[in-house]
């Protein structure tokens, strides 16, 4: 009986953890991609493991046994409306909606068969098998197997979860309650895991912004976070206090190293840096919160306040720190608290922190004229000097998305990633025989409406509303250009999806969060959504330029026929170096030598893999 309830317990943690990759994976397209969907899941996740605790602290063997197996009935469905409102509230009611009720179960399986057993040991096993689950989904699932197999994988394997804990829970009895005078909360047993998730949800974030939004980047650091809940409640040995808090100093410092640099750094040092940090804090906290266990009869009661604080950790990051601080300071924010609240003090930990304040210091001759905190991340203005002159920019992140002269001379020039001498400045500045219908897919400064003339129509979709109202308050190309220019907000494959046919000559894709990508508008089916609204013999512009990632196979994976285009930087003249990746007729080809171009790799809704297109040295 124990085999079976060890293999519950497994096989509970293993689900647990595999729908919530499945379910962000479904809610990434409808958000415009953004880093902030997987810590607006994470947050999600916590409540319900929180809702999940207090019904295996409250529940009865039948009645519970009877709602496990309840989800039976609607599964295997996700139901996706059209996303609306607040994109966290709306989150929230479409995974409870989609998983809530078969997430619930799953929450409270594993402390509910421990309660019955007296049990500690269960625990270990789930998140054994949650770090299983997401191990699977990183080298197999993912890579692998459609997102809509893995809807139905989950569903049989959730079935055979009911019938295991249905047998192993038959005639066990709880533990009695303990007859001692303590308190039934310990303080620790909140304020240490709360510490612990708020710092994987700080880390996963950070990851997020500054490289990819993949399952494989919420995938490492849960995988961490996961194995030291499993090391720290394996045996009843204490882990090592002195090691753990040197390495905490340590790798905390340097994960804070690797946020102040952000894009300057190489991708390699994010993917060490990160983990590193969460797995030694993590440890120092965990094990602490195992060492501040009760006697089974409270079993229930701890795990209550261990997912209480786990919400409390992951709320503070997902919906405090946006509405308190408008800039990302909650990583080291959640590693002092890790060390503080195990006495972990030392030298390494304070200088990392000099090292992380300094980074939000304004640059030399840098002046911040606004700056944002959202959903879609921190976006600023800021006048500055460089060596072509006085030019006012617009940072989103880490990344500079676009800038205009502050010389009234030199406003309406396009600049940067756009100027002239770049394929997109090139196409757009080609004669034409007929005013153009121009489509760009995210708005940045506006620039590409200096290439407008008389009778043109230019439409930017942008998602962010906060990059709208700046673009248009502190930037004057949308007012200085000649065509006709409109701005749709929302995600623009969505209201693409909506949208009759536009009929554009020319397309422009450059959606870029800091310099993270959003993948849902690099797949096969956006790509048709793009030949619907470009006219015949219309061009196509997709913007590659990127630090850790090399997206010319996966254009060439959606329309095989583009080719990649770069042109060096000029600062003094403000151009910016650019990549591109151009499609359209043989006149369009024919105004670029192009190089041989790389293989293509084939990107779906159901598919997409970064493995293949990593820059781990970075540019």
């Amino acid at each position: 009986m124990q085999r079976v309830a060890a293999g519950a317990a497994f096989l509970g943690g293993f689900l647990l953890f595999a729908v919530q990759m499945i379910a962000g994976r479904l809610l990434l397209p409808g958000f415009g991609g953004g880093p902030a969907v997987w810590t607006a899941c994470l947050l999600f996740f916590q409540c319900a493991l929180l809702a999940g605790y207090m019904l295996a602290h409250f529940a009865r063997p039948v009645p519970w046994l009877g709602l496990a197996a309840l989800p039976l009935l609607v599964l295997p469905g996700f139901w996706r409306p059209h996303p609306g409102g607040l994109p966290t509230v709306t989150i929230f009611s479409l995974l409870s909606v989609n998983i809530g009720l078969p997430y619930l179960m799953l929450a409270a399986g594993s402390p509910w068969l421990q309660k019955r057993l007296s049990n500690y040991g269960l625990y270990s096993w789930s998140n054994l098998g949650s770090v299983a689950s997401v191990l699977l989904y990183l080298t197999a699932a993912e890579p692998l197997v459609r997102l809509r197999h893995q809807t139905w994988i989950w569903a049989g394997l959730y079935t055979v979860w009911v019938v295991l804990i249905g047998i192993a829970a038959r005639g066990a009895a709880p533990a009695p309650e303990p007859r001692s005078a303590r308190p039934r909360i310990d303080w620790r047993w909140i304020a240490l895991p709360a510490a612990g998730s708020a710092l994987l949800t700080a880390a996963t974030n950070q990851l997020s912004q500054e490289v990819f939004v993949t399952p494989l980047l919420w995938v490492l650091p849960l995988v961490v976070y996961l194995a030291t809940y499993a090391a720290a409640f394996r045996t009843d040995q204490p882990y090592n206090r002195r090691v753990w808090a040197w390495a905490a100093g340590a790798c905390g410092s340097l994960a804070c190293v690797a946020a102040s640099m952000g894009t300057e750094a190489p991708l390699w040092l994010h993917l060490v840096a990160y983990p590193a940090a969460l797995l030694a804090c993590c440890m120092c906290v965990h094990g602490e919160l195992a060492a501040a266990r009760p006697e089974t009869g409270l079993l229930t009661d701890y795990y209550l306040a261990i997912a209480g604080g786990g919400a409390l950790g992951s709320a503070l990051v997902a919906v405090a720190a946006p509405m308190l601080i408008n800039y990302y300071g909650e990583l080291f924010l959640a590693i002092a608290a890790c060390c503080l609240l195990t006495s972990v003090r030392n030298w390494a930990l304070l200088g990392g922190a000099a090292v992380a304040v300094a980074a939000f210091v304004p640059g030399n001759g840098e002046t911040v004229i606004e700056q944002r905190r959202g959903f879609f991340g921190i976006v600023k203005t800021v006048d500055t000097t460089d060596v072509s002159g006085r030019v006012r920019r617009l940072i989103h992140g880490r990344v500079m998305h676009g800038f205009q002269y502050s010389d009234p001379v030199r406003q309406a020039w396009p600049t940067a990633y756009y100027a002239r001498p770049t394929a997109a400045g090139r196409a757009l500045s080609a004669e034409a025989s007929a005013p153009r219908h121009v489509g760009v897919v995210g708005l940045g400064v506006g620039t590409l409406a200096a290439y407008g003339r008389e009778g043109d129509r230019f439409r930017f979709y942008e998602i962010n509303r906060d990059v709208i109202d700046m673009a248009r308050r502190h930037f004057q190309f949308l007012s200085l250009s000649k065509a006709e220019v409109s701005i749709a907000e929302g995600d623009a494959r969505l209201r693409l999806s909506m949208e009759p046919p536009q009929g554009f000559d020319v397309l422009v894709i450059d959606a870029f969060s800091s310099d993270a990508i959003p993948a849902h508008l690099l797949t096969r089916e956006a790509m048709q959504v793009y030949r619907r609204h470009l006219r015949p013999g219309g061009t196509l512009l997709v913007h590659i330029s990127n630090r850790y990632a090399d997206l010319a196979p996966v254009v060439r994976g959606m329309e095989p026929g583009a080719f990649r285009v770069t042109t060096p930087g000029d600062p003094v003249n403000g151009v910016s170096e650019a990549s591109w990746m151009v499609a359209g007729d043989d006149g369009v080809r024919a105004m670029f030598s192009t190089a041989p171009q790389p293989p293509a790799r084939v990107w779906t809704d159901d598919f997409s893999s970064v493995f293949a297109i990593w820059k781990l040295r970075g540019e």
